[in-house]
Formats: C-alpha cells, sequence, structure tokens
C-alpha cells in the first residue's frame, strides 16, 4: 500500500496541429505527451509514502534500495491517471 499526494499527479500535455489529408482537406490532430515523476525522488521528499510492503519488498528494503513491486505499481497508476484522468480503485500487475 502507498499513498499519492493529489499534487504530484499531473495531467498530460497536449499538442495540436492541422493536418492535411490524402483527400485535401484539414483536420486537427491531438497527441497526448504522457511525462511521469521520479518515484524515488517523490518518496525522499514524502510526497508519496509507502505504507505497507509486500513480503519481496520487504528483501529489498533491507538492502537499501527503493521497493520495486511498489515502483511498479506505481507507474501504473500514473499511467491510468495520464490516460483515464481518473484514479484507479485497484490496480495489478502480472510478472
Amino acid at each position: 500500500m502507498f499513498t499519492i499526494q493529489k499534487s504530484v499527479l499531473e495531467e498530460p500535455e497536449i499538442h495540436e496541429k492541422v493536418v492535411r489529408g490524402p483527400n485535401g482537406r484539414k483536420r486537427l490532430v491531438r497527441k497526448k505527451i504522457m511525462h511521469f515523476p521520479h518515484i524515488d525522488e517523490r518518496i525522499e521528499d514524502g510526497t508519496v509514502q509507502v505504507d505497507e510492503l509486500c513480503g519481496v519488498d520487504i528483501a529489498f528494503k533491507e538492502s537499501g534500495t527503493y521497493p520495486r513491486c511498489v515502483f511498479i505499481l506505481m507507474r501504473k497508476v500514473f499511467e491510468r491517471y495520464m490516460g483515464d484522468g481518473t484514479l484507479p480503485d485497484e490496480e495489478q500487475f502480472f510478472q
């Protein structure tokens, strides 16, 4: 389990440009540019807090590195927020 402050969540950049199609008509093309914050820096400054570690991550914490499974889940949460604009109720991953 982890806690993310709302100020850390960012909106994607949207680039728009007018493109001429094969039939000669112009149309507007929108492109989302996703970017993600550095999770390790956010853990250090306290905007992201790891509340509870799983069994795999406890071994990583003892070695002095950041929890791997938490990073993967946070990245998935940030991707879903950038894509949909909403926070997921649940998130999971398979390796």
